[in-house]
């Protein structure tokens, strides 16, 4: 006589069945080389600090109101000066961990190419925006969370001759990048992914590119944004998170950094995306037609559409 399996039983049963079902179900591993690097000390390789952030200790750093200089340079959406005032995804997410850190800001323009000297000479303490290389980590040190994700874009011009990964027009092309930046690196990835070539032109700044690109003496550019003033999309090359920096060895500031972004995660989740959407994304961005949609549209007949200015 079959005795009735007990509930333990079928519990165990089940949850072996759901487990093979799902091995079977997932996908196949991609090449670690294939993911977005990150820093060796991120928080996916070690363990979470302990938190320096009691309410007496919050009130401590309140008082001491450390003053750390921020080495900002050109670009776009992330650090941005109008009117004497800093503005952009990085200086809002640094306002915010203020609430932790106690932190008050001096803000440093500098070019990118710069920033390793900076920090170590002491004229900057801290930066952001910087993507992870390893050979990077020999001139500063990593925060162990991103701050942030930027998405690399190659620009044109609104009225350039160019469609959305039109690559064979691509072949040749003369693209600006800012000297030492990491667009420059994903720019050689997606021509070498794709078969093509780039003739590629360094300039110390976003504003010097903009104006050789007016200038008739660049085709695009590649950029951290999807936002720029006359342009249009042409490309889009990868999506990757870009970090907080300071100098070699600057444990106290970084450590207070690590925890303040890991308190702010808990505490307000939503805030990353809203900074992403307001200062990365949220603004008017322009794709460029593929060539077929150009094509498609052209031999189709114009319409008239009646609207009134009174309405938004």
């Amino acid at each position: 006589m079959k005795t009735r399996p007990s509930l333990e039983q079928l519990m165990l049963k089940t949850a072996f069945v759901l487990a093979l079902l799902l091995l079977c179900a997932a996908p196949v591993a991609a090449d670690p080389s294939d993911a977005p690097p990150l820093p060796p000390n991120s928080t996916l390789a070690t363990t979470p600090l302990e938190s320096t952030f009691s309410p007496q200790q919050l009130a401590l750093h309140k008082l001491e109101g450390r003053l750390v200089r921020v080495g900002w340079f050109d670009i776009s959406g992330i650090f941005e000066q109008k009117n004497n005032v800093m503005t952009g995804y990085a200086a809002a997410l640094l306002q915010a961990l203020s609430q932790y850190t106690g932190w008050r800001y001096e803000w440093v323009h500098v070019n990118f190419k710069d920033i390793p000297r900076l920090l170590a000479d002491g004229s900057i303490d801290i930066s952001c925006g910087v993507s992870y290389l390893p050979s990077r980590t020999q001139y500063y040190d990593y925060s162990r969370l991103p701050a942030g994700y930027e998405t690399v874009t190659l620009h044109a011009l609104e009225e350039a001759p160019f469609y959305y990964m039109d690559l064979e027009k691509f072949n040749g092309m003369r693209v600006g990048i800012v000297k030492g930046s990491y667009g420059g690196i994903m720019l050689d990835r997606f021509a070498q992914q794709h078969d093509i070539s780039f003739n590629k032109l360094e300039y110390t700044s976003k504003k010097e590119i903009i104006e050789a690109l007016h200038r008739k003496e660049l085709d695009a550019y590649a950029d951290g944004s999807l936002f720029g003033e006359g342009m249009k999309i042409i490309a889009l090359i990868t999506l990757e998170p870009f970090f907080f920096v300071t100098r070699k060895d600057d444990t106290t500031l970084l450590n207070q950094l690590d925890e303040a972004m890991r308190q702010l995660q808990i505490a307000s989740p939503r805030l990353y995306a809203n900074l992403s959407d307001a200062y990365l994304r949220g603004k008017n961005v322009a794709f460029s037609l593929t060539r077929e949609e150009h094509d498609w549209v052209a031999s189709k007949p114009p319409l008239r559409v009646a609207y009134s200015r009174r309405q938004i």
